[in-house]
C-alpha cells in the first residue's frame, strides 16, 4: 500500500536544502538508495536551473516539486523495491523531467521521496500540479504496487470520510441536545456507537470509524460543546475522554537531577547516583544527560542556569555562593556570575589538562613557538582560499559549457520563429509578429550570440558529449578540491582551539580583551569629566 502526496518547492534555497534532505545518509543507508535521471545527484539544483532558465514562460514560482510515496509497514517492500517503483512511477508520469529519488529506511515504513525539475528537457513546459495530476499519479502507484504484490488504499476510503464529516456537520446544525444528534445521524443511515470513543458505521462500511480520527472536531467532547454552541478548534489534534498527561524527557532529566542533588554531598556522588539508576551522561564541551528509552540527549544547561555544570558544581562546593548567584534577578547577569573564573574552583584542573593536550598537540605538528603557530595558520587559511578561488573558476567553466548545451537546445527549437519572421515581406506583419514573439526572438539572438562567441578556433561549436565529459571532469576535480578544504577546515580547527586556549590561559583571550577596552573606556570617561 502507497500512499502519494506532492508539494510545491518555490525557492532555489528550499530546492537545494530538500535535495539535500533526502539525500541525507543517515536516511538512505549512507546514500546507498539514491538516483537521479537527467541530472546529477551531486548538482540537481544546478542541472534543474540550467533547463529553467530555457523555459520561454516563467509564469508562477515552483522551481521543483516535492512528491512522497509512503508504504504500509505491513507490506513487504525493500529498499530496491521501492527505489525501482519510484522511478518506473516518474517514467510513466513524468517522463520529461529531470528527478532525484531517495528511499529513507530509517522509520518503520519505507517511503521515497522524489524532487522533480518544475520544467521538462524536451519542450520546456511547466508542470502544473494539480486535484487531476495527483488522482492520476496516485493510480499509476497503484498499478505498480498490483504489479508488485503489493496492498493498494481503497478508492473510497477518503471520499467516505469526508462524506461522513459532513454528515456530523449537518446533523450538529440541526441538533439541539446530544441525544437529538445521534437520532439524526441514525436516519441519515449511520450506526452509532458509544463507549470510550463514538464510532460510526455507514452503508458500505466494513468497520466502525471513530469520530476523533476525523479531526479534533468531531470527538464526543467537541460534538457535545458544539451542539451546546461552543466553538471548538479544529484541527488534527486528538481529545481523548481518557487524556493521559506526559512528561517530557526534559522534566524527567529535571526531576532525576533535582532528587540526585538532595541525596548526593559530591559531584562524583550525584554522577554516579544518576547513571546507576540508569541515566547516560555525557561530559564535554557541554554536559549532557539522557534518560532512558529517549532517543536524543539533553544538555542541562537548557534546563534553567541553575542547572548548568558550573552550577551544579557549586552546589556541592559552596552551597551559600550557589543559593546567591540562583536568586540574582537578571538572568544575564547570572550568566556572566557563573562564567565569572572565581566560581569556578574546578578551573586550575582544567586548565592544566588543557595546557598537556596543546604541548602533545604542539609536538605533532613540530610547532615550537606561539609565532610560528599564527603563521602556520595564515599558511593554511592561505591556501584554504586558493583553492575557493579553483572552486570557484572550475564552477565559472562548467557553467559556460552548461550555458552552450543549452543554447544549442534553445537554438534549434527558436530558429523556426526566426526564419519565419525573416520570410515575412510585408513590414506592418513583420511588425506585428516580432511583437507577438518577442520574447523568442529576443532570446534566440541571445542563445545565437553565445553559440558564436563559443566557436573553436575551426570555427565549429565543441561537441555535446566532450562538453558533458569535460563538466564530469570539473566536477569530479570540484569534488576532490572540497575534499582538501575538508582536510584543511579540519586542521584549521585543531589550531584554532589551541590558539583560544593558549590566549586564555595567558590573558589574551577575546574576554579579557573585551574587559581590558571597557577599562579603557572607563579610564577616558573619567579623564574627560
Amino acid at each position: 500500500m502507497a500512499y502519494v502526496r506532492i508539494k510545491p518547492i518555490k525557492t532555489g534555497t528550499y530546492l537545494q536544502a530538500s535535495i539535500d534532505y533526502i539525500e541525507n545518509p543517515d536516511k538512505t543507508e549512507e546514500m546507498l538508495y539514491i538516483a537521479s535521471y537527467m541530472c546529477d545527484t551531486r548538482s540537481a539544483a544546478k542541472d534543474f536551473a540550467e533547463i529553467y532558465r530555457c523555459c520561454a514562460m516563467h509564469k508562477g514560482n515552483n522551481l521543483a516539486h516535492h512528491i512522497i510515496q509512503s508504504y504500509s509497514p505491513e507490506d513487504n517492500v525493500t529498499p530496491e523495491m521501492a527505489l525501482a517503483i519510484a522511478q518506473e512511477l516518474m517514467r510513466r508520469m513524468y517522463p520529461n523531467y529531470q528527478y532525484v529519488v531517495a528511499i529513507h529506511t530509517d522509520r518503520e515504513h519505507l517511503h521515497a521521496h522524489i524532487i522533480v525539475n518544475a520544467v521538462d528537457f524536451e519542450n520546456y513546459r511547466k508542470l502544473h500540479s494539480n486535484v487531476n495530476s495527483l488522482r492520476q499519479m496516485r493510480q499509476i502507484s497503484d498499478d505498480l504496487c498490483r504489479e508488485n504484490g503489493l496492498s493498494v488504499i481503497p478508492e473510497d476510503t477518503i471520499e467516505k470520510k469526508k462524506i461522513l464529516a459532513q454528515a456530523i456537520d449537518r446533523c450538529i446544525e440541526q441538533a439541539d441536545t446530544f441525544d437529538d444528534y445521534i437520532a439524526l445521524m441514525q436516519k441519515a443511515g449511520y450506526e452509532v456507537r458509544i463507549g470510550k470513543y463514538i464510532s460510526y458505521r455507514g452503508n458500505g462500511y466494513e468497520r466502525f470509524r471513530r469520530g476523533d480520527t476525523i479531526g479534533n472536531a468531531y470527538s464526543e467532547i467537541s460534538i457535545r460543546q458544539r451542539i451546546n454552541g461552543i466553538e471548538v478548534r479544529r484541527g488534527k489534534k486528538r481529545v481523548y475522554d481518557d487524556k493521559t498527561i506526559r512528561i517530557s524527557n526534559k522534566n524527567r532529566v529535571k526531576y532525576a537531577i533535582d532528587d540526585a542533588l538532595k541525596a548526593c554531598k559530591t559531584f562524583d556522588e550525584f554522577v554516579a547516583m544518576l547513571v546507576n539508576n540508569g541515566m547516560e551522561i555525557k561530559q564535554g564541551k557541554h554536559l549532557a544527560m539522557k534518560v532512558p528509552a529517549a532517543k536524543k540527549f539533553v544538555r542541562v544547561e537548557k534546563l534553567g542556569i541553575e542547572y548548568s555544570e558550573t552550577m551544579l558544581r557549586l552546589f556541592f562546593d559552596d552551597r551559600a555562593e550557589y543559593e546567591r548567584i540562583k536568586s540574582e534577578e537578571n538572568p544575564k547577569k547570572i550568566e556572566k556570575l557563573v562564567k565569572n573564573a572565581k566560581y569556578n574552583k574546578y578551573a586550575a584542573v582544567q586548565n592544566i589538562n588543557i595546557q598537556i593536550r596543546m604541548i602533545n598537540m604542539l609536538g605533532e605538528y613540530g610547532i615550537k613557538t606561539y609565532e610560528e603557530l599564527t603563521d602556520k595558520m595564515s599558511d593554511l587559511e592561505r591556501q584554504e582560499k586558493a583553492l575557493g578561488e579553483n572552486i570557484k573558476l572550475l564552477k565559472a567553466k562548467i557553467d559556460r559549457k552548461k550555458s552552450i548545451i543549452c543554447s544549442v537546445r534553445g537554438y534549434w527549437r527558436l530558429k523556426p520563429v526566426y526564419e519565419k519572421y525573416k520570410s515575412i515581406k510585408t513590414p506592418s506583419e513583420k511588425e506585428l509578429f516580432s511583437v507577438e514573439h518577442s520574447l523568442e526572438l529576443r532570446e534566440y539572438e541571445k542563445v545565437t550570440e553565445i553559440m558564436n562567441n563559443s566557436k573553436l578556433p575551426d570555427g565549429n561549436l565543441p561537441k555535446a558529449d566532450s562538453l558533458n565529459a569535460e563538466i564530469l571532469a570539473d566536477e569530479q576535480k570540484i569534488a576532490e578540491l572540497k575534499g582538501e578544504i575538508g582536510n584543511i577546515k579540519a586542521e584549521l580547527r585543531n589550531f584554532r582551539a589551541l590558539k583560544d586556549n593558549i590566549d586564555r590561559i595567558s590573558g589574551n583571550g577575546p574576554e579579557e580583551e573585551r574587559e581590558e577596552r571597557k577599562t579603557q573606556q572607563k579610564a577616558r570617561s573619567d579623564t574627560m569629566r
